[in-house]
């Protein structure tokens, strides 16, 4: 095992200090960049930030609080699953940093560190192709702080922090041609992004990798590449069943509606070469404001920054480009010199990473979508996966990526070039001046838009000691979110209405201003006294008498997996739970029967945590042998 740790540090650090230079550079161009992260801790983000917010915080409220695995969570639409959830983030070990600091705090040091991994990968993964030290620097610079990254957190979307894994994940697939142990490497780094809930960057980088794999094997006339990395998608579903067979359950159980959709070529030049990329968010996020938040009062005063002329006008002019979302699906800009960069990078470097650029090429395609020929995007839909995902552009995290390998062999060409010219002043001016502009221009963009994430005013909402009844309507205005679901959390109460992306199936669960409102427990055809003992996310024990064979019901709705432990004078039975005809969380109770505790627990989780269980052990054992093997000194004749 130490030999295969030594073999991952040299093949990513290397041996020299000026590679450690440029980590370090790296490193602190990344805390430069992210201070305005952290403005404004007590006030909510805009848009998505609350429902990652939420998404975050719940996993973590099921393990401190309730001392359970995190399986079920009440506190949105009726009650849904959590672990199951696509968006969850649990079991994967990157969750660790908001599980210690919280979601508020987490979730923004979640970001940077991250972003500090991914441009110290880029710049390794450059390392190793002999790419000089400015164009490592450069690279990764261009990959974690375009303006793709910075928009979509900006938005909310918090799985895109998980880019930063993907140089290291190359590193792995190129490390297979000298040791097949990376396979279980690189396995265990994808499921960890399998498990943290980053859905899009698994459907992006999926495809992607199984093109360049299969091409590299072609360029280099060795199978190792495509057959390892076969290995790897194999060995990370073994891995990631205890999250993957739950997940695939609940989606194959509620489908989602999916759209054509697409973007014109000539928007691609807005994507990469308008420099005014928090204009066009901004223009776009006002345009596409809903109609009630002009209604009242205070929609100038927090959300809107643009005037209607202004926003209007561009907003009508990416319409027309097939722009159906806000801009922060589109942006992708890497600065005029990043782009002449990338292009010398593919002009010197093509004999080499053709297999590379070929698929950016594939990529760049697949986000055109139906405004292409070829729609490829149309193509992958018809894949069981794929089936629930939309927006097509997001496949301009992989664009990105080949771009940023182009930017880095690109200036380190022109640092090779200027060596030769025995100039001091040129070769400075090309070294540092470079990527000192490429970075100032990007850190000035992250600075626009990380400085207008976090204007929603913090408002206190009664707590309740124990769960409490779902609001049906907050009745508290949040001009700058789409949801309101972690202020109701912070309350611990639950949302029954609140934001979802996925079609769930809902029964007739009920509020306490609902006229037909019995209760979070009561019996169905009786009206005896139901009290409630205890209440955890998972699991709830209801006391109750009956004197006739009766239906107790849990006022959440109903999906696989609901139990039931009935206490009573015939002993202990544990039988499923079954919707009833409201689809609500029900079980059949006799007289005698006093206690029953209901409990979410899944076939699909058990199945799943077994099969995980049995490969994590089996690939450590394989490591640790190997590495024993590899350790032993050579037998004397």
């Amino acid at each position: 095992m130490n030999t295969l740790f030594a073999n991952c540090m040299q093949a990513c650090f290397g041996r020299d200090q000026q590679g450690r230079r440029v980590y370090l550079a790296l490193i602190a161009a990344t805390l430069l960049y992210c201070p305005l992260l952290f403005s404004g801790l007590d006030r909510y983000g805009r848009h998505d930030w609350d429902q990652f917010t939420f998404r975050y915080e719940t996993p973590r409220l099921a393990l401190l609080r309730d001392r359970q695995l995190p399986l079920w969570n009440p506190y949105v639409n009726g009650g849904t699953v959590l672990l199951a959830h696509p968006d969850s983030p649990f079991p994967s070990p990157w969750y660790l940093p908001v599980l210690a600091l919280g979601a508020p705090l987490g979730l923004r040091v979640q970001v940077v560190l991250f972003m500090m991994l991914g441009t110290a990968g880029m710049a390794a993964l450059l390392r190793r192709w002999n790419v000089p030290s400015p164009g490592c620097f450069a690279g990764g610079v261009v990959f974690m702080m375009s303006a793709h990254f910075a928009l979509h957190i900006a938005e909310g979307h918090l799985e895109w922090s998980v880019l930063g894994l993907m140089p290291w994940l190359m590193l792995c697939v190129l490390r297979f041609g000298a040791d097949l142990r990376f396979v279980i490497v690189a396995a265990l780094l994808l499921s960890s992004v399998l498990t943290f809930g980053s859905v899009y960057i698994m459907a992006v980088y999926l495809p992607f990798l199984s093109v360049w794999a299969m091409l590299e094997s072609i360029r280099t006339r060795s199978w190792r590449f495509a057959l390892g990395w076969g290995g790897t998608v194999v060995l990370t579903l073994f891995l990631s069943a205890v999250k993957l067979l739950p997940q695939l359950e609940f989606v194959g159980t509620n489908p989602r509606q999916v759209t054509v959709e697409g973007l014109s070529p000539a928007g691609l030049i807005a994507v990469f070469l308008d420099p005014r990329q928090a204009l066009l968010y901004q223009a776009t996020r006002d345009g596409q404001a809903p109609l009630q938040m002009r209604d009242r009062g205070v929609f100038n005063e927090f959300s809107k920054s643009l005037p209607d002329t202004v926003s209007t006008t561009i907003h009508d002019r990416l319409w027309k480009l097939g722009a159906d979302h806000q801009w922060h699906e589109y942006g992708a800009y890497i600065t005029y010199l990043g782009l002449a960069l990338a292009v010398c990078g593919f002009v010197v470097s093509w004999r080499s990473q053709w297999p590379l650029y070929a698929t950016g090429l594939v990529a760049i395609v697949t986000v055109l979508g139906n405004g292409s020929p070829i729609d490829l995007w149309a193509l992958l839909q018809q894949l069981p996966l794929y089936r629930s995902l939309t927006v097509p552009s997001r496949f301009l995290a992989a664009v990105v990526f080949v771009l940023a390998v182009a930017v880095g062999h690109g200036l380190g060409w022109l640092c090779r070039r200027a060596a030769r010219a025995d100039s001091r002043s040129l070769l400075a001016s090309v070294r540092y001046g470079i990527p000192m502009a490429i970075y100032l221009e990007l850190a000035v963009l992250g600075w626009n838009l990380f400085g207008d994430i976090f204007v929603g005013r913090p408002i206190q909402l009664p707590y309740h000691r124990q769960f409490a009844t779902r609001y049906k309507e907050i009745t508290v205005y949040y001009p700058t979110m789409y949801s309101y679901l972690y202020p109701a959390l912070k309350s611990n109460s639950g949302v029954l209405r609140g934001y979802e992306n996925i079609q769930v199936r809902r029964g007739k669960v009920r509020t306490a201003d609902d006229a037909d409102y019995r209760g979070e427990a009561y019996l169905e055809s009786s009206q005896d006294t139901v009290s409630i003992r205890d209440w955890t996310m998972s699991r709830v024990r209801v006391a109750f008498r009956v004197n006739a064979p009766d239906r107790l019901v849990l006022n959440q709705n109903y999906f696989t997996g609901w139990r039931a432990k009935i206490h009573g004078s015939a002993g202990v039975r544990e039988p499923f739970a079954v919707a009833n005809g409201q689809g609500l969380v029900s079980i059949a109770v006799d007289p005698g029967d006093d206690e029953v505790e209901f409990y979410y627990l899944p076939n699909s989780f058990l199945l799943g945590a077994w099969i995980s269980g049995i490969t994590l052990t089996a690939c450590a054992l394989l490591l640790s042998l190997t590495a024993f093997h590899a350790s032993r000194p050579p037998q004397k004749s």
